[in-house]
């Protein structure tokens, strides 16, 4: 692409999906100038964002088995806390070990979250139960770390704020029925009406192959659905965690008057409607059930089912890594489709890192010098956050 725009504010692009990580690209390429659309199907933050754990990583997760998300997850953790302070918790989260866990597991989380700088805390269990008096009796210690609920109802929509005010178009409900390409600009019909953008970026996760075939883009694509079941009452009042290799049911995380607790794991070929079975719930409750024992006189009253999407076609050299990673497409590299993108951003803690990427990308397209800031700008509280239930920030 040859032309210099310069500065100017007229490149119009397209953000197709309002997730977090249609937001967050939304923010960063508002942010440099560009004139931005959002387009989702359904409500903004409708998705996979509003249906997840709520837990704002430290990295520790994956010390011991992904040190560069590790990494990621650390930065982006630091970032967030700041632009967003609302929508975070003021508690880190426990990682619990048991007394007769095998010790190798513990020293290579040690020795993972020192490698990264992740500031790790040992309270013995004793200490613990006085600041979690529901933890078990079979607790030898924990590890604090800076995990941290976050609540994505309130990130969804002091984003959405955020960017109206910043004179971003939003329009929810809205359906992409076809796209064709003319003199290199998209003419995208709806049934809101045709438009016409300069870039699209297709950031839809599940919905990614559907859309990326409309825009000529042949996508393959896996889904893996993950449940949290809802609890009733609250257990405790941070996120615990095991400090082990992942299980069903590691990870409790709490609300106001609820508590989550997960995740299944189901991988499927194609789209489908996953809840959690029978099955599901004993093994939830096993393994909970071993660092908070009240957790078998609890009832399930619900349940939070997200999808993470990823490529089935592991060449594209765009692909960071694993089922825990981004992905960002260049069409034009991929498929030779000029002004097109297709993002997955693999973990909400780094979508706004992924958003930085992805605007560096087409900045770079349009000859544009601009920097991202979405890393020191702030973003104001909206005064109103409609929500299915609070989490727990205290």
């Amino acid at each position: 692409m040859s032309k210099n725009w310069g500065n100017k504010m007229e490149i119009k692009a397209a953000i197709i999906g309002g997730g977090i990580a249609g937001l967050s690209i939304a923010r960063d390429l508002a942010l440099r100038g560009f004139n931005i659309t959002i387009f989702d199907k359904r409500k903004i933050g409708n998705g996979t964002t509003t249906q997840c754990a709520g837990m704002l990583h430290s990295g520790a997760r994956y010390v011991t088995k992904d040190i560069k998300t590790a990494k990621l997850c650390f930065n982006e953790n630091k970032i967030i806390r700041k632009i967003v302070p609302q929508a975070v918790g003021k508690r880190g989260a426990f990682y619990v070990r048991y007394i007769k866990d095998d010790p190798e597991y513990e020293e290579r989380f040690i020795n993972g979250c020192k490698e990264i700088g992740i500031p790790l805390r040992r309270i013995s269990g004793q200490k613990a139960r006085k600041l979690e008096p529901r933890l078990g009796p079979n607790v030898s210690h924990v590890f604090k770390t800076p995990d941290v609920v976050i609540d994505t109802f309130s990130l969804i929509y002091s984003y959405l704020y955020d960017l109206r005010k910043m004179g971003v178009k939003v329009l929810e409900e809205t359906n992409i029925k076809r796209a064709s390409l003319e003199s290199e600009k998209w003419k995208i019909d709806t049934n809101k009406g045709s438009f016409i953008f300069d870039f699209v970026i297709n950031s839809t996760g599940d919905g990614l192959a559907i859309v990326g075939k409309i825009f000529g883009a042949d996508i393959e694509t896996s889904y893996i659905y993950g449940s949290m079941a809802l609890f009733e009452r609250r257990l405790s009042s941070r996120i615990i965690t095991r400090c082990a290799p992942n299980a069903i049911g590691d990870v409790i995380v709490p609300g106001v008057d609820l508590t989550l607790i997960g995740s299944t794991w189901h991988e499927r070929g194609r789209p489908s409607k996953v809840s959690i079975t029978k099955k599901d719930e004993k093994d939830i409750k096993r393994t909970a059930s071993k660092m908070l024992p009240l957790v078998n006189k609890q009832r399930l009253i619900s349940c939070l089912t997200s999808v993470r999407t990823h490529l089935k076609d592991l060449s594209y050299k765009s692909l960071f890594g694993n089922k825990r990673d981004y992905v960002i497409l260049d069409h034009e590299a991929t498929h030779g489709i000029v002004n097109l993108i297709s993002v997955l951003p693999g973990k909400m803690t780094i979508a706004r890192y992924v958003a930085e990427q992805v605007g560096d990308i087409v900045c770079r397209k349009f000859n544009i010098g601009k920097k991202s800031r979405t890393a020191n700008i702030l973003i104001e509280k909206p005064k109103i956050v409609p929500r299915k239930f609070k989490f727990y920030l205290e």
